[in-house]
């Protein structure tokens, strides 16, 4: 009897890599994005560019999830996916800093935690979309 090879499952871990970082940027958009004392925030839903991380996130969830479901090759657009969130991430942080930067009242402002998971959620997109799938 000749020997028969043996059927190999799917690589699935860049996609379920890529949906933990939509989760990340999905949860970012609504937590708050900058914060002037511990009593002031700004809530992600509450900036102009929430939206945009928003429609980033389910963008990012269903090519995640279509991967994973039907195994249809998703790296290029998860990774153009991940790199707009990382650069909205840093647009983001860019116009937090610059906003307060000369202002004596706004120089305690921070960057919240919301943009930070935007920032993670972007790079574990651009990783799961460079992991190998087999």
């Amino acid at each position: 009897m000749a020997p028969t090879a043996a059927v190999q499952a799917p690589n699935r871990a860049g996609p379920a890599v890529s949906l933990l970082g939509a989760v990340a940027i999905l949860v970012g958009s609504f937590l708050p994005w900058a914060t002037l004392n511990p009593v002031l925030s700004v809530k992600g839903m509450e900036a102009s560019d929430a939206k945009i991380s928003l429609v980033l996130g389910l963008v990012l969830t269903m090519t995640a999830v279509g991967e994973l479901a039907s195994g249809t090759d998703t790296r290029v657009m998860t990774g153009l996916v991940g790199l707009s969130a990382i650069i909205l991430g840093l647009a983001e942080i860019e116009f937090a800093t610059g906003a307060v930067s000369g202002n004596e009242i706004l120089s305690s402002a921070s960057v919240g935690i919301g943009v930070y998971a935007i920032l993670m959620g972007g790079g574990a997109a651009l990783v799961g979309a460079l992991l190998h799938r087999s």
